[in-house]
This record gives structure tokens, C-alpha cells and sequence, in this order.
């Protein structure tokens, strides 16, 4: 039913495989309430932050989920895979490094998809996404994060899968070999 109103899920998994520039500290994605509230943002840059905002204004921002340690700018391809589940957000990176952070939302957290998406800015923030994306995925469940390199964006050493995502409406993309190879000439 198309008069029906779409909720964004309340569990779900955003996933990317992107080249940040070097240095950068930039959001990808960023989800405004009708209100203009930011209620999502994927940061890229040094200990990025996910930033969260459920329709009651939790967690309050020194409360966000924060990945100390990690830099998802450095001039590299990197699979980023964040699953949203319950009041956990987890980050797998490069399939290889998993860190979950709490997520002290309400139980019944809402994200408005009233208001405006916007790729590779935030509202009022000076810097921008630079680099190269090569997909950015947002599945309606937290699994998805985890089966990222696996039916998504498969890993170059491995032969990219005959078969289509668990999920139909996913479309396996051919231009991973692509990456491969520019991947493969940076390394």
C-alpha cells in the first residue's frame, strides 16, 4: 500500500565500502528529522562517531557511540558495516575488526524519514565527503552488517558469489572486480 507511512527500521544495518581522503573528518550519511534534527550520521575520519538520536533525543551526543582508535580516512578502500541492534551499535571494519559500543536509546526509538538525507555532509558543517564510494547500503536488519562481505561486497582474494543476497531486493554489484583491482594496486 503506497499511502501506507514508511518507518526507518528500528534495528538495521548501514554498510559502505569507501575511500575516504587522508585527513578528512566528514559524515556519508546524515538523516534529518522533519524538524531538522539529526537523527543518524555515519562519521568518517579519526575515532569516528555513529550518531543516533531517537525521536525523545536519546542518547543525549556525549552519549554517541564513539570508535576510539579507528581511522576510516586514510587514503584506503575500506568495507565499513555498522549493525544497529536493541541498544548496541557494533562496527565491523574490513571484516576483520568487530567493536560494539552501547546505544542508550528508548526501547521504542523512532528515526523520522520526514525530513532530509543527505550524502556526504551534515548540515552547517563546513567539510565534505572526499573520496570515492563504491556502495552504500542500508538493509532493514542487523544481520545484514554481518553478511556485508560475504553476499555485498565479497573480498578481492575471494571469487565474487554467483548468487544473488539473501535479500531480493539487494542487487549484488559487478563492479566490486573494479575495486579489486584498484585495491590491489594500492596495496
Amino acid at each position: 500500500d503506497p499511502q501506507k507511512p514508511r518507518h526507518f527500521p528500528e534495528n538495521f544495518s548501514v554498510m559502505a565500502l569507501v575511500k575516504a581522503q587522508a585527513g578528512l573528518q566528514a559524515f556519508l550519511l546524515s538523516i534529518y528529522s522533519e524538524q531538522g534534527v539529526q537523527q543518524l550520521g555515519v562519521e568518517l575520519g579519526r575515532s569516528p562517531v555513529f550518531l543516533y538520536e531517537d525521536q525523545n533525543g536519546k542518547p543525549a551526543p556525549e552519549d554517541y557511540p564513539l570508535f576510539k582508535g579507528i581511522n576510516l580516512a586514510d587514503g584506503k578502500w575500506h568495507r565499513i558495516a555498522f549493525s544497529v541492534s536493541k541498544k548496541n551499535v557494533t562496527l565491523l571494519l574490513d571484516c576483520k575488526k568487530k567493536m560494539t559500543r552501547p546505544l542508550p536509546r528508548g526501547n521504542k526509538a523512532v528515526i523520522d524519514t520526514n525530513g532530509i538525507t543527505v550524502f556526504g555532509a551534515r548540515l552547517l558543517d563546513e567539510e565534505v565527503f572526499q573520496g570515492d564510494i563504491q556502495q552504500l547500503l542500508i538493509a532493514s536488519n542487523p544481520q545484514a552488517a554481518y553478511d556485508f562481505c560475504e553476499h555485498y561486497s565479497p573480498d578481492c582474494d575471494s571469487p565474487l558469489p554467483q548468487t544473488q543476497a539473501q535479500d531480493p531486493n539487494t542487487y549484488v554489484s559487478n563492479t566490486t572486480q573494479q575495486v579489486c583491482t584498484q585495491t590491489r594496486g594500492n596495496n
